[in-house]
């Protein structure tokens, strides 16, 4: 049977799925002064070209974290973990479209790494990181149940629609859920392979049933 890997695996460097979360960009708000470096953003520059204190940048996660242990920077908290969206999700997170964007004071949209993503934002917000992992849990155990109903009853061709609007974890679940529902009507309808001996069996029987071979050579002795 096919093997999954959830993508919400954390600080893993050989994990693809992680390279790909912490390449997603954050704001930050630079804290100390970076000589010459004012053509990252020419309209916060200074006179000498230096890239002041108060700049915000968009960085990839990576990058900011770094920065940020170093206590170059802040991170600020992306739209789809703040209030709102919060808001948002405990409505009905069966619902929401993790892919689509949205209008709000400012157009933003949630992440296709929404869970893996969150959990590496939950350290930099001090104030809402309790709200946040807890929106993260509830969010996650509604949509769970939903994704087992899909993947128990959705057909083949409408799961593309459903992957466009899903967490890339998700995705994976769901896949999963599809894939265990398929093996099981396999089963069922009697579809699925049969057994095999294994090569020591086989060697074993064809063994015995080669007939004795006896040496003309030897002499029976009374």
């Amino acid at each position: 049977m096919k093997e999954f890997y959830l993508a919400t695996t954390h600080e893993t460097y050989l994990s693809l799925s992680d390279i790909m979360v912490t390449d997603e960009k954050v704001a930050c708000t630079v804290t100390v002064d970076f000589a010459g470096l004012g053509y990252i953003h020419p309209s916060s520059s200074s006179e000498a070209g230096d890239l002041t204190v108060g700049t915000t940048l968009d960085l990839p996660l990576w990058m900011a974290t770094l920065m940020y242990r170093r206590q170059y920077a802040t991170i600020q908290i992306p739209p789809a973990y703040q209030e709102e969206a919060r808001k948002i999700l405990n409505v009905d997170p069966a619902v929401v479209d993790l892919r689509k964007e949205c209008a709000g004071r400012f157009r933003w949209r949630f992440s296709e790494n929404y869970y893996a993503l969150g959990l590496y934002i939950i350290p930099f917000s001090l104030n809402d990181a309790k709200e946040i992992r807890r929106s993260l849990t509830s969010t996650f155990q509604h949509r769970f149940r939903k994704i087992m109903d899909w993947s128990n009853s959705t057909h083949r061709d409408t799961l593309t629609n459903l992957y466009n609007r899903l967490d890339r974890s998700e995705v994976q679940l769901l896949q999963m859920g599809k894939a265990e529902q398929t093996a099981l009507s396999d089963w069922l309808d009697r579809r699925t392979k049969f057994l095999k001996a294994s090569h020591l069996v086989k060697s074993a029987q064809s063994t015995r049933a080669q007939p004795q071979r006896t040496d003309s050579r030897k002499r029976a002795r009374f």
